[in-house]
């Protein structure tokens, strides 16, 4: 039951079925007339006579909704007779206004719902309409975070910006039906702990199903931009809608990101389950190496070209997004060129830059490894090479845990009359969810395997 100030006041004591199930209350009784008393006995009392108009109910009704632990907000419901109609008697039925505001006592105005509307003479049929609707997301993320279920997840996160409601309906026996949207515009989320921020969040979200709370596709969830570990993604959009049993369909995902996009096949998950949880297969195209460069500077100085392939990624409310297997590849549409960050040895390591020949009479005589200059200036990053082929593969986790992402190139220098092709890898150890999130691990190896 929710507590109620004494100070309500009603002239009346009818039963308000159109509000009962929300919430319930006590009022004093105005005192009668003996004469007034009489009047309606004998009219009750009197078979053949119409039955007597009931009473007219006008007052304020006052509360406090609790939620999240010792949050209250304090709520007002103001009922007033309105005029009987022109043709006929009986009652008019009632103007309604309910209020729902965050304690002010502080000075801050950071929620207000205001729905106005009209009730027949019975108060189970009528009207209704959301006058003004406006909760302030800084201030009430902690209490969204805890109603939501995702406490823990979202622990990290914060929000700015605010989200509105509106919508009108009717009511039929007590229930209410019409439409519902709420909008967030130009929000801003944001997790200090990982570096990751998203800015320019839109949400349209409209309910047509005020029993269920159903949702029809197309709704629309949007962010101007996303960064994460020095990376940026824009233009991110998700549609989608729910059914009845809280299975949430999304028939468009997608991102631009590292120059190129990314698009994820339509999926379903399943909010009433205890763990959701869902697999995603999503396109990558016309990412750009240049970008991907930037993220690994201790392995690339600088590159040129795209790559594009399909990524397989899990969700789960406890995990978040996980990347399992994919691939990528060059496209060979687009010239592809890498430099790589100096790597002392990293090809000439193992390599002589001269060739000893023979032994004669206490001397040696040697010639110079032609191809030695010029892997050197590979790896120092002063030569660039023109890639031929280059594939990234991305594998599940290991016995260990830790993901790898194996980048294998074959390229060959501008001038290749000492050197033809040079094939090697590159791995990628870390979490690759941070690899494709737009946060490559630091930790980077590299490993020559051939050059001809």
């Amino acid at each position: 039951m929710i507590p109620v100030d004494r100070k309500s006041r009603s002239r009346a004591s009818p039963v308000f079925p159109a509000l009962s199930s929300h919430f319930s209350y006590f009022s004093h009784f105005s005192q009668l007339s003996h004469l007034t008393l009489l009047a309606l006995l004998l009219a009750t009392a009197a078979p053949p006579a119409p039955a007597a108009p009931p009473l007219p109910l006008a007052g304020e009704l006052r509360g406090a909704l609790k939620i999240a632990g010792d949050t209250t907000l304090p709520w007002q419901v103001t009922l007033v007779p309105l005029p009987p109609p022109a043709a006929g008697g009986g009652s008019g039925g009632y103007a309604v206004t309910a209020t729902l505001r965050n304690d002010r006592s502080t000075g801050e105005d950071t929620l207000e719902v205001i729905v106005t509307g009209t009730l027949d003479a019975s108060l189970r049929s009528g009207a209704w309409r959301v006058a003004s609707a406006r909760v302030d997301l800084g201030a009430w993320w902690p209490v969204i975070r805890a109603q939501s279920g995702l406490g823990a997840t979202l622990a990290d996160w914060s929000a700015q910006g605010s989200a509105t409601l509106a919508g009108e309906g009717v009511w039929q026996d007590g229930r209410p039906q019409g439409r519902v949207t709420l909008r967030v515009e130009n929000a801003r989320f944001f997790n200090l702990a990982d570096a990751i921020e998203i800015d320019g969040v839109t949400l349209d979200v409209t309910c047509e199903d005020l029993q269920a709370f159903a949702l029809p596709p197309g709704q629309r969830l949007a962010a101007a931009r996303i960064t994460a570990a020095g990376a940026e993604a824009k233009d991110a959009v998700i549609e989608f809608g729910m059914t009845a049993d809280r299975t949430v369909r999304v028939t468009r995902a997608e991102v631009a990101a590292l120059g190129g996009s990314v698009r994820v096949a339509p999926f379903a998950v399943d909010l009433a389950s205890a763990q959701p949880r869902v697999s995603l297969s999503a396109e990558v195209g016309q990412v750009s190496l240049a970008d991907l460069a930037r993220l690994v500077p201790e392995a690339l100085r600088d590159a040129q070209g795209r790559l594009g392939g399909n990524v397989g990624l899990t969700w789960s409310a406890s995990e978040g997004v996980r990347v399992t297997t994919g691939g990528l590849r060059v496209e060979r549409e687009t010239p592809a060129m890498l430099r790589m960050a100096a790597q002392p040895g990293f090809f000439t390591g193992n390599l002589p830059a001269r060739f000893e020949l023979l032994r004669f009479l206490g001397k040696s005589f040697s010639v110079d490894n032609p191809a030695w200059a010029t892997l050197r200036s590979v790896e120092m990053g002063d030569l660039a090479l023109q890639v031929e082929s280059l594939d990234v593969t991305l594998m599940p986790d290991g016995p260990d845990g830790v993901r790898t992402a194996e980048v294998a190139i074959r390229a060959y220098p501008a001038n290749r009359q000492a050197v033809k092709v040079i094939t090697f890898r590159i791995n990628v150890a870390g979490p690759l969810a941070r690899v494709l999130g737009f946060g490559l691990d630091s930790r980077v190896s590299m490993k020559a395997a051939a050059a001809d």
